[in-house]
């Protein structure tokens, strides 16, 4: 028997858990370690081999970036090996705080809830950086919550983040091999790649709380297939889509990464944040965004080989380790192309280099600690090079000179852009806020606030993209032409581009390389 089987021939079955896609059955076992203990374990069985070792090595994976309190996953020996056991632990999800019986309609646990998920931002962006690394199709509201620390009832206490049922990750994997084994009228196999998308759109106004329930979510069917493409582009802005209630049928149906099921589609969720607080959501998510993509980046790939094929029985399922294998390279360097698009990520892996390397080598002693399966790697789980790749050019960030010199130029065309007598055509332009006062404004430059607002809600872990953004917003305006556009507006814009020039002749003068120079806009380089 390899290390990824375990004998569960021998146990007693406490009850059966409802009826699912995979019934779940509690069960009971002597401990190994403490024959005078048993040790209860959740049994399912799943589609196929596949997806019992893939839940099993992902599992894994999560517990060493979750920590102990995640759930051990391990494949049953008999009588197959698509049955899987997992560890028993206590959390309470986030359908079970908004359903279940003696917390639907319970303000003090709801209010502890709402408490322990503002505390634990980092572990709750873990779970969803992760989640998406692993193409986990069905993140649903009863896959995630939080750890019950201690007590019953009203006096129970909330940790971190816990996620279940890991079987639909890297579902395209799941997809091929379904589409490969279906049979000529097996339509259920063949449309595995079409299954609905499950969410919860914004509400306006937003409440306090939100009470909708399962049967009040919506869904939509795809013609295409499912996709699951991590680009830069959608990690720069789900965060901050999501916190500004963004999320609708329309935005989901344009993503190029489309789960089936995932929290940012849930916009129930943020009545549980705290805008008003400082630092608030947006910097923290973004900031937590940055530490959970750095774990999964900078632990090697031979570290998370070790968990993987420790965690299963790779002699007895030799193709679904090649596929897992192949399915880890392809995801992290892909991660590590899109995330080197990033200036600020750059800042952020510079800055935090010693955080990022204690948290990695820390998980990793935890893991080795839970499970002597892990023990005896000889490797290093900190990879130090990749982390140079990121850490290096970021080092030109990470000086206070740039980072005034970014301050001051988005300053500046905040005040302009205040203080500009602006003049709209009738019906034409946006009313925004300016000073206190409500203004209007042409579409583009109500354009250009709202960026420059984000900034303000994220701080200096949004800085350079802001910069990014505004550079690429003037070029463009000052690029194109409209018969309808009024002098007085032409002006304005023809005064922003010499911010950008300002700007780029200032980073010149403070020190910083072309190539850093480009990296926050092309448009910079024409200055130079």
């Amino acid at each position: 028997m390899g290390t990824g089987f375990k004998d569960y021939s021998n146990y007693q079955l406490i009850k059966s858990l409802g009826v699912s896609a995979h019934p779940v059955q509690v069960i009971q076992r002597t401990s190994q370690k403490n024959p005078q203990k048993k040790d209860v374990w959740f049994l399912k069985e799943l589609e196929s081999v596949q997806e019992a070792q893939i839940e099993c090595m992902t599992g894994e994976i999560y517990r060493y970036l979750l920590g102990p309190y995640q759930p051990k996953i391990r494949v049953r020996k008999d009588p197959g090996a698509s049955t899987v056991v997992s560890s028993s632990v206590k959390f309470l999800s986030f359908r079970e705080l908004l359903e279940k019986e003696g917390n639907k309609n319970n303000n003090l646990i709801y209010d502890k809830y709402k408490k322990a998920f503002q505390e634990n931002l980092d572990s709750f962006m873990m779970v969803m950086i992760s989640s998406i690394f692993f193409e986990e199709n069905d993140l649903s509201d009863n896959n995630y919550g939080l750890v019950v620390l201690s007590g019953e009832g009203n006096a129970r206490e909330f940790g971190g983040f816990v996620k279940i049922d890991h079987g639909q990750s890297f579902n395209s994997l799941r997809i091929s091999e379904a589409s490969r084994n279906a049979g000529v009228f097996d339509v259920k196999k063949k449309m595995l790649g079409h299954a609905n998308i499950k969410y919860f759109p914004p509400v306006s106004p937003r409440p306090a709380r939100d009470r909708r329930v399962k049967s009040d979510r919506c869904t939509m069917g795809l013609m295409s297939n499912r996709k699951y493409l991590l680009s830069h582009a959608f990690l720069n802005t789900i965060v901050t889509d999501f916190l500004d209630g963004r999320i609708t049928k329309d935005y989901i149906q344009n993503l190029q990464y489309q789960p089936s099921a995932c929290p940012f589609y849930d916009s129930r969720l943020l009545t549980l944040l705290d805008y008003s607080k400082d630092p608030g959501p947006y910097l923290l998510m973004e900031y937590f965004k940055y530490l959970a993509i750095a774990r999964l980046i900078f632990t090697s790939l031979s570290a998370l080989y070790h968990i993987a094929k420790n965690a299963s029985d790779i002699e007895k399922v030799p193709r679904v380790w090649v596929d897992v294998q192949k399915k880890l390279i392809e995801s992290r360097e892909h991660l590590v192309s899109e995330m080197k698009k990033d200036p600020d990520f750059l800042l952020f892996c510079h800055s935090q280099e010693n955080h990022i390397k204690n948290l990695i080598n820390k998980s990793w002693g935890e893991m080795v600690q839970g499970s002597e399966r892990y023990a005896g790697f000889a490797g290093n789980a900190f990879d130090a090079g990749t982390m140079n790749e990121f850490s290096g050019p970021g080092g030109e960030y990470d000086k206070d000179s740039f980072i005034k010199q970014t301050e001051e130029y988005l300053g500046s065309l905040q005040k302009f852009i205040e203080d500009y007598p602006w003049s709209t055509g009738w019906g034409g332009g946006k009313s925004v806020v300016l000073g206190g006062r409500n203004k209007k404004v042409p579409g583009h430059v109500a354009q250009m606030l709202e960026v420059l607002d984000l900034y303000r809600k994220c701080g200096l872990v949004r800085l350079i993209r802001s910069a990014g953004d505004m550079v690429d917003m003037v070029e463009k305006v000052n690029a194109s032409t409209s018969s309808t556009r009024k002098k007085t507006t032409t002006e304005a814009y023809q005064a922003l581009h010499t911010f950008n020039q300002a700007y780029a002749m200032n980073l010149k003068f403070a020190g910083l390389s072309r190539a850093a120079i480009v990296r926050i806009h092309p448009g910079l380089g024409v200055f130079l």
